[in-house]
């Protein structure tokens, strides 16, 4: 069990409310929020032998399994006349590997522009250029994932060993990326046509049957400067790719598009121009175009397609410097982003969920991420190559924690009613770079909330008992002695409802009174719906109960005598009426809460003359009352969607009642239906 604990009160919460919680968190809050993405592990150094790798960036080859998390690299061989693919588990034990000829016939270089893997097919695809035109792409090489018993990487038995491409009018120019659709098992490759004018998206059946074509004639792919470099393609056969521009902030500039399976059309993935804009990230897309060979691919689809990652640039590195490298994701669900990995300096030795090589290749596999931080060029500052991968539950992360705050679902302040509201408090969409830790919050009210334990819940609620503005915190701390902790505030406007004063006669009965008797006036049915009787409280739990206790009564009685303040409900008073007929007076009385609140109500009363008519009761037409002035209106009170409820005073006709005991009655059981009185009440 983990504890929260709130002000001075600690509340246990239950290993199921916790297992719901982390349910939650992954399902809907993956890979951002509240379940925190951080290194999982690490592996790779510099050399020529097993699990080694040697000058990666000249063979450009990376690919992951998405099913076991099989990792495929290439790199250079001994004698510089071959790729060496290596097959490495996700821990980084060589289980095969294969020399591919970097050369043809006469020395011709052949360029291998991608690997891609297909589980359930078995199979592994090398895209290579042909002899002619080192930049055509020629075909497609394939592979059994099963190694033969020496450890070699072979052709599938009773298979083909390669594919061709297609030629002439429809050649493949400058392949950048090849992958497979897992709902069919086609090949799709993302080059240009043969002049070099527009993108080009090829299908190639596992069949050897070249399949559908999109040629990107109006260039949305290739907007100046922002050419699309890579695809990704997800479980329905949607092919998605990414243009942008490092050099200007990714807001501005990096936008997605999709594609059908037929590859009939192109259009923007939705949503994502919005939240690039509404979020205002930094960094432009990450992409390497003066060099063919990227590094393998550069934008990648989780296995349930719901996130897409791609890379943006923070800080560009240098031949002898690395860079800073930020991966995002957009959930294609959620219609948000986030950075999930990166983003801070590289550092030798030191550098833990840090990128450093602009073309490092990005591959999703269940719920983790892999990197291949492939340190080109050696000599430098970049420390050896290195496979890393990330995930939920990952730590070490030194990235800054991005703290955001929403309360109510908005970033603003917030107008609630004391002791009637209640606030939600939601940090889920804050940004995290590793597992948390504990989050605290803090109310601005003295009230303060602490959480721990694993994968803590970003929400939660709290109740204003005291009128004023204030300031909400959250912190949010990730694991570790140096665990970093980010914090985001919002304001909240507390305010207290006004009162309802309720002006009663209570002697004599009637509407009526001698002139020269005294008359006693009762404001007791006066009501405070955020107030707390002597003795009672506002509680988190309950909110206030309401009291009809008020700082202060004042009257004014109509008549010119001074007007009168009390602190209780009842006052008493002489009417004079020299003349033999009635006088009109009109009394007013006025509340005031303890928070300062006021309100006012009036009634119109007959003085009998001496001596005069004795009136049973005013004429109808004089007992209505003129419109009381309003009360100000506290915040949150009146608008629409507030969720305070009002209260409203007694109906008018409780007032005609004669009796006292009666009309009592009568407003409280009005305030108990809405302000209306009772169905069947009579005036």
């Amino acid at each position: 069990m983990f504890e929260r604990r709130r002000g001075r009160r600690r509340i246990s919460i239950a290993p199921a409310t916790i297992a719901a919680a982390v349910l939650f968190s992954c399902v809907v809050a993956a890979p951002a929020g509240a379940v925190g993405f951080g290194q999982i592990e690490a592996w790779g150094a510099a050399g020529t032998g097993p699990g080694q790798f040697n000058e990666p960036a000249e063979c450009a080859l990376f690919g992951v399994d998405p099913v076991d998390g099989g990792i495929y690299v290439g790199d250079l061989s001994v004698d510089n006349q071959s790729c060496r693919l290596q097959k490495l588990s996700p821990a980084g034990k060589v289980e095969a590997s294969v020399a591919i000829p970097r050369f043809g016939a006469g020395k011709t270089p052949l360029g291998l522009h991608g690997v891609a893997i297909d589980h359930g097919a078995k199979r592994i695809y090398v895209l290579e250029g042909g002899e002619s035109l080192a930049y055509t792409a020629k075909r497609i090489l394939i592979y059994s994932i099963e190694p033969s018993g020496s450890g070699q990487l072979v052709p599938p038995a009773g298979g083909p060993a390669s594919l061709t491409l297609p030629s002439g009018s429809q050649a493949l120019r400058n392949p950048t990326s090849i992958t497979v659709d897992p709902s069919n098992g086609d090949l799709v490759i993302l080059a240009e046509d043969p002049k070099k004018e527009h993108a080009v998206i090829q299908r190639i059946g596992a069949d050897d049957k070249t399949g559908a074509r999109f040629v990107d004639l109006g260039n949305v792919l290739r907007p100046p400067g922002e050419g699309a470099r890579a695809i990704a393609v997800g479980p329905d056969g949607t092919t998605y790719t990414l243009t942008g521009n490092q050099v200007e902030p990714g807001s501005q500039a990096t936008r997605a598009w999709e594609l059908p399976t037929n590859l009939a059309s192109v259009k923007a993935v939705s949503g994502f121009a919005a939240a690039a804009e509404s979020e205002d990230w930094k960094g432009g897309l990450l992409k390497d175009a003066a060099s063919v060979a990227v590094g393998g691919p550069q934008i990648s689809i989780s296995p349930d397609g719901q996130m897409l990652y791609w890379k943006e640039n923070q800080e560009s590195s240098s031949s002898s410097e690395p860079g800073v490298i930020a991966v995002r994701g957009y959930s294609l669900v959620k219609g948000a982003t986030s950075v999930v990995y990166g983003g801070h300096p590289y550092e030798e030795g030191k550098g833990v969920c840090a990128i450093g090589t602009g073309p490092a290749p990005i591959a999703a596999t269940g719920e983790k991420l892999v990197v291949f931080d492939h340190a080109f060029p050696l000599g430098g500052g970049y420390g050896p190559p290195r496979v890393v991968t990330f995930g939920p539950g990952g730590s070490g992360c030194n990235a800054e924690v991005a703290a955001k705050l929403a309360l109510d679902g908005v970033e603003e302040p917030v107008s609630v009613q004391k002791g009637v509201d209640v606030v939600s408090f939601d940090a889920s969409e804050s940004e995290l770079g590793g597992q948390i830790e504990k989050v605290e919050w803090e109310f601005g009210d003295g009230e303060s909330e602490e959480v721990v334990g694993p994968d803590p819940a970003l929400s939660t609620t709290h109740r204003y008992l005291h009128a004023g503005t204030f300031t909400a915190t959250v912190r949010i701390k990730l694991v570790g002695p140096e665990g970093p902790t980010g914090e985001a505030s919002g304001m909240v406007e507390v305010g207290a409802a006004s009162p309802q004063a309720f002006l009663d006669l209570l002697e004599p009965s009637g509407f009526s009174v001698a002139a020269g008797g005294t008359v006693v006036f009762d404001a007791s049915e006066s009501w405070d719906p955020t107030g707390a009787p002597a003795g009672g409280e506002c509680t988190q739990a309950t909110g206030c109960p309401g009291s009809s206790e008020m700082a202060s009564y004042a009257w004014s009685f109509g008549d010119g005598s001074a007007p009168q303040t009390t602190t209780v409900p009842t006052v008493s008073h002489q009417f004079a009426n020299p003349d033999s007929a009635p006088l009109l007076r009109l009394v007013t009385l006025t509340v005031e809460s303890v928070e300062g609140q006021t309100d006012t109500d009036t009634r119109l009363i007959t003085v009998r003359g001496t001596p005069g008519p004795v009136l049973s009761a005013p004429a109808e037409a004089l007992l209505a009352p003129p419109a009381a002035p309003s009360a100000p209106t506290p915040p949150g009170r009146g608008k629409p969607g507030s969720k305070g409820g009002r209260h409203h005073k007694p109906a008018v006709r409780c007032r005609r009642l004669k009796k006292a005991s009666k009309r009592r009655k009568c407003a409280r059981a009005a305030r108990a239906h809405g302000g209306h009185g009772p169905r069947g009440s009579k005036s």
